[in-house]
């Protein structure tokens, strides 16, 4: 039997990676490998990457491949999916996502021993309920199509693990939900549901739960059950409160919950005592409770754009926090409990009311990044020049007056950012000193083309008048 193929990539494609013999023949590519080797090829990858100029377009003579148990054509142009796709009895893996597609062929659901199905970023409206037929399948991604609805079928995959249905037009969830019992990981992100079904809560399994971009406004209290939760992530939804059954999550690791109108945190956050990522960017948080002192195994804190005008003490019981983001708040003064995060690496301070650092900051012996932007700054605390692993000190948009020359003991600082930094008519120190500090850290490359911008156009020329004055 004649195997004919007439799509150059994929012949080029197996030839490359599976040693198969062609002939070009006036209707294409003539296979002419013996079926033994056919027979033994039982993964085929060939995906179009972004220096080809075309993808693969036609698969129809993929079923010659009897024994094949992966199949992944993504970032093609298919636009159908042939029915003798439907003979690969085999199948474990189809991935066929970025591509062109409309609608699955029937044939597809006869796949019986498929365990991942990948078919994102393709133009799909709705599915068959034949899918019930993949009873094997553990992984589906429909994410980034044009579903407005799932077929009541889709929640008979009982030994479904990984549910991918983001980027989708999904207005809601059937109570059928539950039965998905395996289910591990679900994405809902960036749909238009505006509420879920209390039976989410019997997802006793679930790990990972992604909601963000949607029009949730309250979430039912079932929700609170998933004891076996590990991220939970609810940013850029209608959400103004968060319960206090939050703190039954006991599993949780990250929770993401940005963008939305939270005005105040639960004591029973600090119940959330193995979590590692805290994300609250862009709320309305005026302050934290004294318990976010339980949270002993956070090391990301990211509280940037809300109204918080002073950090509890507590904060400093946070021993293993590497990263701490506090930009766009109203913060006038740091407790000298900060000292305490001996862990931290990244310190956002910018765009707030600082006047000054306390000495206890020179504690922060692993700091790399120091970020005190557009504050009140007017003069920094020697003990700042202990941080020995500091490697980015940005000091712009102050009133800064003196620049102690201890700045040397900064041995591993890359870059040291000074633009509009200076209150040069209110200078402590005197002009010849400060325009040396400057010269040598020019001399040693440590300034960006913006600060030297700045120094040559103002900063030196003040200096310089005053040193010959």
């Amino acid at each position: 039997m004649k195997h004919i193929f007439k799509d150059e990539k994929f012949v080029r494609c197996l030839k490359n990676e599976y040693w198969l013999k062609f002939k070009e023949i006036d209707e294409g590519w003539e296979i002419i490998s013996s079926d033994e080797i056919i027979n033994n090829i039982k993964k085929i990858v060939c995906e179009c990457y972004e220096e080809d100029e075309y993808g693969i377009s036609n698969i129809v003579w993929i079923s010659i491949f009897k024994n094949l148990e992966v199949l992944v054509l993504t970032k093609n142009q298919i636009k159908e999916i042939p029915k003798e796709i439907g003979k690969l009895e085999k199948l474990k893996v189809l991935y066929l996502g970025s591509n062109q597609i409309k609608e699955l062929p029937k044939e597809i659901w006869n796949l019986t021993n498929l365990e991942e199905l990948g078919l994102s970023h393709n133009q799909i409206k709705e599915l068959p309920k034949e899918i019930w037929n993949l009873k094997n399948l553990e992984v589906l991604d429909l994410s980034v199509n044009q579903i407005k609805k799932l077929p009541e079928e889709i929640w008979n995959l009982k030994n479904l693990k990984e549910l991918y249905l983001g980027s989708n037009q999904i207005k809601e969830l059937p109570k059928e939900t539950w039965n998905l019992k395996k289910l591990k990981e679900l994405y809902l992100n960036l749909n238009q549901l505006q509420e879920l079904p209390k039976e989410i809560g019997k997802l006793e399994n679930l790990e990972e739960l992604y909601l963000w971009w949607n029009k949730i406004k309250e979430l039912p209290k079932e929700i609170w059950n998933l004891k076996n939760l590990e991220v939970l992530g609810l940013s850029v939804n209608q959400l103004q409160e968060l319960p206090k059954e939050i703190g039954n999550l006991k599993n949780l690791k990250k929770l993401v919950l940005c963008h939305s109108k939270i005005k105040k945190l639960p004591k029973e956050i600090g119940q959330l005592t193995n979590l590692k990522k805290l994300y609250l960017e862009k709320n309305q948080l005026q302050k934290l409770p004294k318990q976010i002192e339980n949270l002993k195994n956070l090391e990301v804190f990211d509280l940037e754009n809300n109204q918080i005008k002073e950090l509890p003490k507590e904060i400093g019981k946070l021993t293993k926090l590497k990263r701490l983001v506090l930009t766009w708040n109203k913060i006038e003064r740091l407790p000298k409990e900060i000292g305490n995060l001996k862990n931290l690496k990244e310190l956002w301070l910018g765009w707030n009311r600082i006047q000054e650092l306390p000495k206890e900051i020179g504690n922060l012996e692993n700091l790399e990044f120091l970020d005190l932007t557009n504050n009140q700054i007017q003069e920094l605390p020697k003990e700042i020049w202990n941080l020995k692993k500091l490697k980015r000190l940005v000091l712009k948009e102050n009133q800064i007056k003196e620049l102690p020359k201890e700045i040397w003991n900064l041995e591993n600082l890359e870059v040291i950012q000074l633009e509009n930094a200076f209150d040069l008519y209110n200078l402590k120190q005197d002009p010849k000193e400060l325009f040396d500090i400057l010269k040598r850290l020019e001399e040693k490359n440590k300034l960006s083309q913006w600060n030297l911008e700045y120094l040559e156009e103002v900063v030196y020329p003040f200096l310089l008048k005053k040193i010959e004055f």
